[in-house]
């Protein structure tokens, strides 16, 4: 399945077929209503998992439940599949306070195959989920440090021909004037991390218009895959130095050092004390930055005050559509 004679390197082209397709539309319509995907990423997802048959899963990134449900719909003829679900999130306010992942409730036959794990950073959790995970599916932030800290806490626990699915790949396309230019995470990493990639297929320009897009029309696919190889333990470099490049938030003092910590346990000195130093580089510049900016520093304080909550905050307090106006203003 990585063998590619088609001139493009280390790159496989994944064409769902229809047979494939067939699977995920088995599930009603009602998932679709909270899903942050396309139709057409939703079935790229889905075919990747059937095919490369994964035993255990994990996500990180859950939100209200619509990705879990498609993992979830493509493994429950697998007796031997479990879906390990991680959010830094016990709930979200901007869905009305919804619990994490409340809408796979709607499919009980599906939740049997499903461990679900919230409130925390996605290390506070792996030792728990354990070794062996050969299939990972990575939905965050889309902001640095986000994903990229994500696939590091990950990377120990993956197996060497794993897949890592990252979804938002293009989401820094979307819309120049808003803070989404910032959302450069995902596209770095699906170039940085060493195996082969896996594109998707079945995008088309003229026909995908979800997000991102300019005038109703996607330029770019958003949403791709990459099969692990031994070698990439040995090229952590290319994913440590994208920790350098501007961070739109810090963790808190307390998740730094749980995070060197974690690190310690997996990484050689000269990246833990690489990671030390950025943390401090980049809370020093982030603190410049909100003195030259009143806007960006009042949302920086409320960040730090309430953690990756002030949107939830917000939400809650301005509703929805305000607090999607709100927050454009402090790209």
């Amino acid at each position: 399945m990585t063998e590619n004679t088609s001139g493009l390197g280390r790159v496989m082209i994944i064409q769902p077929e229809d047979s494939e397709n067939a699977v995920l539309d088995q599930l009603d319509e009602k998932y679709k209503q909270i899903s942050q995907m396309s139709v057409k990423e939703r079935y790229f997802l889905n075919t990747l998992l059937q095919r490369y048959k994964p035993k255990k899963i994990l996500e990180i990134g859950v939100f209200l439940g619509g990705s879990s449900i498609v993992i979830l719909n493509a493994i429950k003829d697998n007796p031997e599949a479990t879906l390990y679900s991680v959010d830094y999130l016990d709930s979200h306010g901007i869905a009305d306070g919804k619990k994490t992942g409340y809408f796979v409730d709607e499919y009980p036959e599906l939740k049997s195959k499903w461990r679900l794990y919230t409130g925390g950073l996605s290390c506070d959790f792996m030792d728990d989920i354990g070794e062996g995970i050969d299939f990972c599916f990575i939905d965050t932030m889309h902001y640095n440090p986000g994903e990229i800290l994500d696939f590091l806490f990950a990377l120990p626990f993956l197996k060497d021909d794993a897949v890592i699915v990252f979804h938002d790949t293009a989401l820094q396309t979307s819309n120049v004037l808003s803070n989404t230019n910032w959302s450069i995470t995902n596209a770095m990493l699906i170039s940085a991390i060493y195996g082969t990639k896996l594109l998707q297929g079945n995008f088309s320009r003229a026909s995908e218009t979800d997000y991102p897009s300019v005038d109703g029309v996607t330029y770019m696919p958003n949403i791709s895959g990459v099969v692990l190889e031994a070698e990439s333990r040995n090229r952590l470099y290319e994913i440590f130095n994208l920790l350098s490049i501007r961070w739109l938030y810090s963790p808190s003092k307390k998740e730094e050092a749980a995070i060197l910590d974690y690190f310690k346990r997996f990484y050689n000195e000269f990246y833990v004390n690489f990671v030390k130093d950025i943390f401090v580089f980049e809370r020093m510049l982030i603190d410049y930055c909100d003195s030259r900016s009143p806007r960006r520093g009042i949302y920086n304080v409320l960040n730090r005050l309430l953690g990756r909550n002030v949107k939830i905050f917000i939400g809650k307090t301005l509703g929805k559509k305000l607090t999607q106006k709100l927050l454009r203003l402090f790209g």
